[in-house]
């Protein structure tokens, strides 16, 4: 978390007058946790598949013949069954708990009595289960709660009745899952990637991409100190906001549009 707080006051400090610092903050967050996400399910996806490199960068689009488009297609699809394959095993390790009792205080906060790998806990919401960090309690309700990972979510009822079939890992990542992430995941984001703001007339031109201690992801992925970032998938940085990352992540990769040593540049990351 330090590190993200000293980055965000480097930030602030390139802020032009009359910039709502609170709003560049929350921007920040989302267009920092859309790149750490992108680049993590990229290299998770490099290192479940054994594939070669597939990140690409180059001052122009290639020409590919139809042949090659379709062996790659044909790759992509594998590694996609590959990655919806570990998806359905993550959930399935989940069986094993087994919702038995809930707990409200004064009406106000409530908690759930939850039976996992023989041990019995208590916890809130946005708790999460021992030894499944990215997975939380993400709602409770009256008689159940809802379970929430980085691929969707599964609702229980008491004595382990299960109310809804976990969402499509391929289905669009929610915003309130988003928000878990990006509150939850802070310190990687900041071990990812850095940035620096660059303004032009007051407004917010692109951001200069640094790496952070995870300096052999960022250099894996294609990407260099001092590379500007203005687009992801077509979109302005300046128009990113939280209801349009879901949407990015969802198409399986990331285009970056970037300047470098004064030329436009892509790096697709397929994941």
């Amino acid at each position: 978390m330090a590190a993200f707080r000293s980055m965000f006051y480097q930030l602030y400090a390139r802020l032009p007058l009359g910039v709502n610092r609170r709003a560049m903050f929350e921007w920040t967050s989302v267009v920092l946790a859309t790149l750490a996400i992108g680049l993590s399910a990229w290299h998770w996806q490099q290192q479940e598949t054994a594939q070669p490199n597939e990140a690409t960068l180059a001052a122009k689009p290639a020409t590919i013949s139809a042949a090659a488009k379709l062996e790659q297609s044909s790759t992509v699809n594998q590694k996609t069954e590959t990655i919806l394959d570990k998806q359905a095993q993550a959930w399935q390790d989940l069986e094993d708990v087994e919702l038995v009792g809930l707990i409200r205080s004064n009406g106000k906060q409530s908690f759930a009595i939850v039976r996992w790998h023989d041990e019995q806990l208590v916890l809130a919401q946005h708790d999460s289960l021992p030894q499944q960090k990215n997975i939380l309690i993400s709602a409770i309700h009256t008689d159940s709660i809802t379970l929430t990972g980085p691929w969707g979510e599964k609702q229980l009822g008491l004595n382990g009745r299960e109310i809804a079939e976990q969402k499509n890992a391929a289905q669009v990542i929610k915003l309130p899952q988003l928000r878990n992430i990006i509150l939850h995941e802070t310190d990687s984001i900041a071990d990812h990637i850095q940035a620096q703001a660059n303004y032009e007339n007051g407004e917010l031109k692109s951001l200069s991409l640094m790496p952070s201690t995870s300096t052999a992801l960022f250099e894996q992925a294609g990407l260099e100190r001092g590379d500007q970032l203005t687009h992801v998938n077509d979109i302005p940085i300046a128009n990113l906001g939280l209801s349009s990352v879901p949407g990015l992540l969802s198409k399986g990769k990331m285009e970056l549009q970037l300047k470098r040593d004064g030329l436009n540049r892509q790096l697709t990351l397929l994941f």
